[in-house]
């Protein structure tokens, strides 16, 4: 019993003296890399910044996100602060957020957006650490805007319930061309709108979202305006593209209809 208390006690002697040696944190300065991606429904791209330019496609009229993943890949982030921020874009472009300050490891997400004509332009990636700055190129490439007025062309039935200051009971049946407008994309002309005749154009605004909207206009003394929601598909449940227009307004010689638009292939 003596000896099981003396080995004890020797075991709690040594224990108490030993103490654990802290393992020094790095001086190094860190090195990282810059992974950045973007992708669009125009293009995609990925790759090191460090190692060489990539290009960001985007059509005109739209934004996209450049993804930046700045890695560590060894020494020690602590107080070692890193700023970055998109510079050099021409005029017509637009970037959020502005100058980002963080420390390693950290991922960005700079929004671009574009207004201008289509081409590659030129940009930097700018980067500033304590141990000093770089510049990193990139391109972004702008592409025509998308024209989703395309995929509704055609002769429609239309089939409108219309009513006077609000929806009613008098409906009107007739068929409609719509066809988009050279130049202007994502606009409908339609054609022998509400039947009121070949001559009689009215022209819509289309979001590829599924969005229709008719800006105030007038033709052969009808004013149209659209007060409502309005949307389309390119497909119904039989294959075929649908228009659907709620509360539009027709002015003429002092009355005022309003109805909802339906056409249907």
């Amino acid at each position: 019993m003596k000896k099981i208390s003396f080995l004890i006690a020797v075991l709690l002697t040594y224990a108490s003296c030993y103490k654990i040696t802290p393992i020094p944190k790095s001086t190094a300065a860190p090195t990282f890399d810059i992974l950045a991606a973007a992708y669009s429904d125009f293009g995609s791209s990925s790759g090191n910044l460090k190692d060489s330019a990539i290009t960001i496609s985007l059509r005109d009229s739209s934004s996209v996100s450049l993804r930046l993943d700045f890695r560590l890949l060894s020494g020690n982030p602590e107080n070692f602060p890193v700023t970055c921020s998109v510079s050099g874009l021409p005029p017509g472009f637009s970037c959020t957020p502005g100058s980002v300050n963080f420390e390693l490891s950290y991922i960005i997400e700079f929004n671009i957006s574009a207004q201008t004509d289509t081409g590659i332009y030129a940009a930097t990636v700018f980067v500033t650490t304590p141990i000093g700055s770089n510049i990193y190129p990139i391109r972004i490439h702008v592409g025509a805007v998308r024209d989703c007025a395309t995929g509704l062309t055609g002769i429609y039935n239309g089939s409108d319930p219309c009513g006077h200051l609000s929806l009613g009971d008098i409906w009107y049946t007739y068929q409609a061309i719509v066809d988009p407008v050279a130049g202007q994309p994502n606009v409908l002309a339609i054609k022998n709108f509400r039947g009121l005749g070949d001559s009689i154009v009215v022209y819509a605004h289309i979001s590829c979202g599924g969005g229709v909207a008719i800006p105030v206009q007038t033709c052969k003394g009808y004013t149209f305006m659209g007060r409502g929601s309005g949307y389309y598909s390119t497909q119904d449940n039989n294959g075929k593209p649908w228009i659907s227009i709620y509360r539009d307004t027709i002015i003429h010689n002092g009355d005022t209809q309003t109805c909802a638009t339906q056409l249907k292939m």
